[in-house]
């Protein structure tokens, strides 16, 4: 879903997944996936992430700084 050498196709994006998947956010960028999670307010037990690049260093070591 993410576009690197290819051109960019809406239909194998992450936002159009996010759009097809109940329940799910879209969040666009890693510093908003840490605001998207803190808007949860417990409401969810698990939460997924999809990414690419360094979003999983991102993510994890901005966990700390996440109100659950």
């Amino acid at each position: 879903t993410y576009a690197a050498r290819e051109k960019y196709d809406y239909y194998g994006s992450g936002e159009y997944l996010s759009e097809k998947l109940p329940h799910s956010v879209y969040c666009g960028s890693a510093k908003n996936c840490i605001s998207v999670i803190n808007s949860f307010n417990l409401k969810y037990d698990k939460i997924v992430i999809l990414g690419a690049g360094n979003l999983y260093d991102f993510i994890t070591e901005n966990i700390k700084n996440i109100k659950l």
